[in-house]
């Protein structure tokens, strides 16, 4: 029973063979399938600078074909799996031997009893152990066409990693091209960056990169290049409304820098910049108007006078007064475009207007959480705003809240006469005015002795007890002096003091001109009287001359 054991390693030698020349071909023809369409498609890409539209074309006409034959050639090889009973009855077709082979395999590998005649079973084994040794199992085999395909696909290999040494930057632009990406391959010239306004703009980019400009505003493009820098550096222009083509040349600006500046744009339109050999993919340029904006400045008085003061301030205003301690708000609304970001900066600081509907973007506000404060000096501020085509006001609004003031109270007192009696009583008149209400008035009587010493009074004269307090106040009070024990030289000073309303605010006090009196006897009041009679008379002349124009009268 052990005979057999030479013939079963003879068999799975020759499986294995014809397994690898399966897995082999299939190998070899997958390699020559993938560098010949890779070669191919690089020497395509490199004559005709294929664009990501085609390039995205080839790469699904080659995932196609890829996967055709991995169906049709691959695929069938190297799922095929062949058994030791397969690969005998493929000897035995070979040899012609009818089904001794598979008999006396099974025979041999049958550990059951076997059914019918045990004898028989044990003949067969023995007749093929007996002729096995002079069998060629691997008759009719072939190691054809493993050599032949597995030779091209070396050779195509060799050709491979030569053009990676050769040309390492050739072959990383195609790799990343191929799976459609923006790299370019190398030129003499090499442009290094392309600004549009001082902006940096991706120019290797197959999908024409997008720029938003100014409607009827120049356009400055600059183009730093390296290596070969040729004479001249021109861009081919389109526009996109009247398909005009035109051609600008660039001014050599430094040795390896090269700008232009455009007139002013009219309409939307596609450029390309080309420097030697080097040539960038289109940018679109977008000409799209600037924004325009409305902003509302909302001035939220004090309390104390909000009755009084009109708060809203025209729409559109950028100067603008507001009272000390009001609060501030303001509201933007664009004109002719939706808007992305909206900063208001207001002396040194910088606040953020937030949409009051994210979606539409249509109008901007300041945040609850901005608090601009009470108003106590003259602001400066500036408004910038960006729009969805990335656009900002030019120039930025500018404008200045400046302060208005409350004032403090106006007050004028009077008294008939200036000398007076050490117990005199003598009558004060007053009156007092303010902006939005006053609070309390009181007036103060400074002593002054004739020894230089001093003392000083103060009484109420009146109080608001209503709301909203009274604006003007006047009134008359009595003075008592006969408790002061005054004598006479001695002076008097009185001062009418009043105090406005401003809520939680410190009010503010305003003070008459100060009265000055004069402690006398009964003789300084007669010579006063005689005084004022005497000036009567003057006064008295003086009114004739005028209305007779005569001249001074005789005396």
């Amino acid at each position: 029973m052990k005979g057999l054991a030479h013939l079963r390693a003879r068999l799975e030698a020759l499986r294995w063979a014809r397994a690898a020349v399966r897995w082999g071909n299939a190998l070899a023809l997958l390699v020559t399938v993938l560098l010949v369409s890779w070669g191919l498609a690089c020497a395509l890409d490199v004559t005709l600078h294929w664009n990501r539209w085609l390039r995205g074309a080839v790469l699904v006409v080659w995932g196609t074909g890829l996967a055709a034959v991995l169906h049709r050639w691959i695929w069938p090889e190297v799922r095929t799996s062949e058994s030791l009973e397969q690969v005998a009855l493929i000897v035995e077709r070979e040899h012609g031997i009818d089904s001794d082979l598979i008999a006396a395999l099974q025979f041999d590998g049958n550990q059951s009893p076997v059914c019918g005649s045990p004898r028989l079973a044990s003949a067969v084994v023995e007749y093929v152990a007996e002729f096995s040794h002079s069998l060629d199992v691997f008759r009719g085999f072939s190691w054809q066409p493993l050599p032949r395909r597995t030779g091209t696909a070396a050779i195509l290999a060799g050709i491979a990693a030569c053009s990676l040494m050769l040309y390492p930057a050739h072959a990383a632009a195609f790799w990343n091209r191929f799976w459609l990406g923006t790299a370019r391959y190398p030129t003499r010239t090499q442009l290094i960056e392309l600004t549009v306004n001082g902006r940096p703009v991706p120019w290797q980019s197959s999908v024409p990169e997008e720029l938003a400009i100014p409607q009827d505003q120049p356009v400055t493009l600059a183009v730093q290049l390296a290596g070969d820098i040729p004479a001249q550096v021109t861009a081919e222009v389109q526009g996109e409304e009247t398909q005009e083509v035109a051609l600008w040349t660039f001014a050599a600006r430094e040795p390896k820098t090269f700008a232009f500046t455009a007139p002013r744009l009219s309409e939307s339109m596609q450029l390309t910049v080309r420097a030697g050999d080097a040539e960038s993919d289109p940018v679109h340029i977008r000409v799209v108007p600037l924004p325009l904006v409305e902003l509302q400045w909302s001035v939220i008085p004090p309390d104390y006078a909000r009755e009084t003061v009109i708060a809203d301030t025209p729409a559109g205003a950028r100067t603008f007064s507001a009272l000390q301690g009001s609060q501030l708000r303001l509201s933007v609304q664009p004109i002719n475009k939706p808007l992305a970001a909206v900063q208001l900066k207001l002396n040194n600081r910088t606040l953020p207007l937030a949409p009051v509907d994210p979606a539409a973007g249509s109008s901007w506000q300041l945040p609850g959480t901005a608090d601009l404060g009470e108003l106590q000096e003259t602001l400066r501020y500036e408004l910038q705003v960006v729009d969805t085509d990335g656009l900002s006001l030019q120039p930025a609004i500018q404008g200045e809240i400046r302060l208005h003031p409350d004032r403090i109270p106006r007050v004028a007192a009077a008294v008939v006469s200036r000398k007076v009696l050490p117990t005199a009583t003598p009558a004060l008149t007053y009156g007092a005015s303010d902006d939005f209400g006053l609070q309390n008035l009181s007036w103060k009587l400074e002593i002054v002795k004739a020894d230089g010493a001093r003392r000083t009074l103060e009484q109420p004269i009146w109080t608001s007890q209503s709301h909203p307090r009274e604006r003007q106040v006047r009134g008359s009070i009595d003075v008592p002096l006969k408790d002061l024990q005054l004598a006479k030289g001695d002076e008097l000073r009185l001062i009418v003091t009043a105090r406005d309303d401003r809520g939680k605010f410190p009010p503010g006090e305003g003070v008459s001109e100060p009265l000055i009196l004069e402690v006398t006897d009964r003789n300084g009041i007669l010579e006063s009287l005689l005084e004022i009679d005497q000036q009567s008379a003057r006064q008295l002349d003086e009114i004739i001359e005028r209305e007779l124009g005569i001249g001074r009268l005789a005396p």
